[in-house]
C-alpha cells in the first residue's frame, strides 16, 4: 500500500486543527502527519497539539516567527527533504489546516479512504509535480454547498522536491517536468461568517507584518496571504455576494464522513444541505438564482460531460471545474438524457411558432431593448416571417421538445464568387428559452445548422455575436468556430 506523509503549518487554528488531524489520521495514520506550529498562543490549540503529539503525531515547534510563516514553502520543502533521508514513504502532501483531501472518480465526488489510497497509488513513483484537480470552497450562506474552482496545490513523490512556492501551491521537482493534474480534490473550509473572516484574515496578515487597518498597505501587498486582503477591503454585502453568481455543488458524502469521524463543525464552515426534492445519481449542481426564482438543480455527470465534449479530453481539464466556471453558460450537455426521453427535434418554423420565437428574441439583455415581445400586434414580424419562409435560401427553425418550442435559429445560404464560387451558411438569432439554458439545447441546434450547411454544399459556416456576449463567444469556440475576422455593422436610420 502507498505510504503517504502529510506536512502542515498552522497557527491558532482553533476551529479546524482537530478536524484536520482526525480526518487525515483516518486516511494515512496519525504517525504519518507532521504539524509545524507557527507560534500558537491559543490554549485550546496548544492542548490539541499536545494530545495528538502524545498519540504519535510529529509536532515541530521551532518555526514560530512571522518570518517563518512568510517562507512556509521553503520550510515545508526542507521538511520533505528531511523525510527523504529518514523515512520510508512514497508521496508527501504539503497541506493547509483548512484543506481536506478527496477525489473525483467517474460521476461522483468521493472521500473514502480506500479510494484516496488507490488514487495516490497510481501516482507513486512519478517525478513530475502533481497537482490537485479541483478545489471546493465552503459557502457560508449555503451550508452544505461548495463553490468550485481550481487553485493550484501540489504534492510530490519521494526524492523529487526541489522547491515549493511560499503558499506551497506550486512545486518544482528534479525532473523539471510540467505538473500533472490529478483527480484529487480539496475541500477547502476557508470561509467563515463575515466578522470571523475579517478577524481570521487580519490575524494571518499580521503574521507577515501587514496592518489590517491600513487600507493602502492592504491594496499594495503582494506577498503570502495576498488572497486574504480582499476580505478586509470589502463590505459585508459584497462578501455575501461572492458565491451567488456561479453554480454550487453538494458533497453530502464528505459531510457524512466528517460526522462519522466524530468531527463537529460550525454550520458556517460545513453544514448539511437540505434534502433534494429529486434524488441525483451523480453530482447535484445548483445554478444561480434568476430574479427571485431559486436556481435549478442539475444532476451533473462528469464522465458524460467529458464524453460529450471532446475538446476537453485533450486538455486534461477537470470536468466539474470546467462546467461550473464555463460549461453551464455555454449550454454544454452535462448528463445523458433519461432512457425514455426523446431528444428535442429541430424542425422548420411555422406561423404558429412566431410568438414563441419573438418572445425568445426579446428575453435577452440586448433583445429586450430592441424587440416587441407581443408579436401578435406587430405586423412587421409577420411580414418578415413570410419573406423568410418563401425564400429557399433561408431556414428559420425551432427546437421542438414534445410540442414546446424551446429554441430557435435562422440559417441563411449565401452564394459568392470568392473561394471558387463557394456557398456559405450564415447562422443568426440563436436563442434558447431561459428556463432550459444549460441543457445543451443550443449545441443541438448549432450541430444541426453545421450538418445542414454541409448537406447544402457550403464551404464554410459563419456567424457573428455581439461583443458583450462573452459566454456565447466561448460556446461558439467550443464548437470549432474561430474568431478570425472583425465584424462591422451600420444601422440605417429612418
Amino acid at each position: 500500500m502507498v505510504k503517504v506523509r502529510c506536512v502542515m503549518m498552522q497557527r491558532n487554528e482553533r476551529a479546524l486543527l482537530e478536524p484536520w488531524l482526525r480526518y487525515h489520521a483516518y486516511l494515512f495514520g496519525l504517525s504519518n502527519l507532521v504539524v509545524l506550529d507557527n507560534g500558537s498562543t491559543d490554549e485550546h490549540v496548544l492542548s490539541v497539539l499536545a494530545r495528538y503529539q502524545r498519540s504519535g503525531c510529529e509536532v515541530i515547534r521551532r518555526y514560530s516567527s512571522p518570518s517563518d510563516f512568510a517562507r512556509k514553502g521553503a520550510i515545508l520543502a526542507d521538511i520533505i527533504r528531511r523525510l527523504d533521508s529518514l523515512v520510508d514513504y512514497d508521496i508527501a502532501i504539503p497541506s493547509d489546516c483548512d484543506e481536506f483531501l478527496c477525489y473525483l472518480e467517474g460521476n461522483r465526488l468521493r472521500c473514502d479512504r480506500d479510494g484516496i489510497i488507490a488514487q495516490l497509488s497510481r501516482l507513486a513513483g512519478k517525478t513530475c509535480p502533481l497537482q490537485v484537480g479541483a478545489t471546493l470552497f465552503n459557502v457560508p450562506a449555503q451550508p452544505g454547498w461548495f463553490s468550485v474552482t481550481w487553485t493550484p496545490k501540489s504534492l510530490v513523490c519521494k526524492d523529487t522536491v526541489v522547491m515549493l512556492d511560499p503558499g506551497s501551491h506550486i512545486a518544482w521537482t528534479v525532473s523539471g517536468e510540467e505538473p500533472e493534474v490529478t483527480p484529487l480534490v480539496h475541500v477547502h473550509l476557508h470561509h467563515r461568517r463575515f466578522a470571523e473572516m475579517r478577524a481570521f484574515a487580519a490575524q494571518k496578515l499580521a503574521a507577515v507584518g501587514v496592518d489590517a487597518a491600513d487600507e493602502e498597505a492592504l491594496r499594495q501587498y503582494q506577498g503570502d496571504g495576498v488572497h486574504l486582503t480582499r476580505f478586509l477591503l470589502m463590505s459585508e454585502h459584497e462578501y455575501g455576494r461572492l458565491h451567488t453568481d456561479a453554480p454550487v455543488v453538494a458533497f453530502p458524502e464528505f459531510v457524512a464522513q466528517l460526522r462519522m469521524l466524530g468531527i463537529s463543525l460550525d454550520d458556517t464552515l460545513l453544514g448539511t444541505p437540505e434534502p433534494l426534492r429529486e434524488p441525483v445519481a451523480c453530482i447535484a449542481v445548483r445554478l444561480p438564482a434568476e430574479g427571485g426564482t431559486p436556481g435549478r438543480i442539475l444532476d451533473f455527470a462528469p464522465a458524460h460531460y467529458l464524453e460529450a465534449n471532446g475538446d476537453l479530453r485533450q486538455g486534461g481539464q477537470n470536468p466539474l471545474v470546467h462546467f461550473v466556471l464555463w460549461g453551464w453558460k455555454e449550454g454544454r450537455p452535462y448528463a445523458p438524457p433519461p432512457p425514455s426521453a426523446a431528444l428535442p427535434q429541430v424542425r422548420r418554423a411555422v406561423q404558429a411558432d412566431l410568438p414563441a420565437i419573438v418572445a425568445m428574441l426579446a428575453d435577452d439583455e440586448l433583445g429586450s431593448t430592441r424587440e416587441a415581445p407581443d408579436a401578435a400586434t406587430d405586423d412587421r414580424y409577420a411580414a418578415a416571417f413570410a419573406a423568410i419562409d418563401a425564400d429557399p435560401n433561408q431556414a428559420l427553425v425551432v427546437l421542438d421538445d414534445a410540442g414546446s418550442v424551446v429554441g430557435c435559429l435562422q440559417l441563411t445560404f449565401i452564394p459568392g464568387l470568392s473561394l471558387h464560387g463557394a456557398w456559405r451558411g450564415q447562422i443568426e438569432a440563436v436563442r434558447v428559452v431561459t428556463s432550459r439554458r444549460g441543457e445543451g439545447l443550443g449545441r443541438i441546434m448549432l450541430n444541426w445548422a453545421i450538418a445542414e450547411s454541409r448537406r447544402r454544399g457550403c464551404t464554410l459556416v459563419q456567424l457573428t455575436t455581439n461583443k458583450v456576449r462573452i459566454d456565447a463567444l466561448r460556446f461558439y469556440r467550443s464548437l470549432g468556430f474561430v474568431d478570425s475576422h472583425e465584424g462591422l455593422k451600420l444601422y440605417m436610420s429612418g
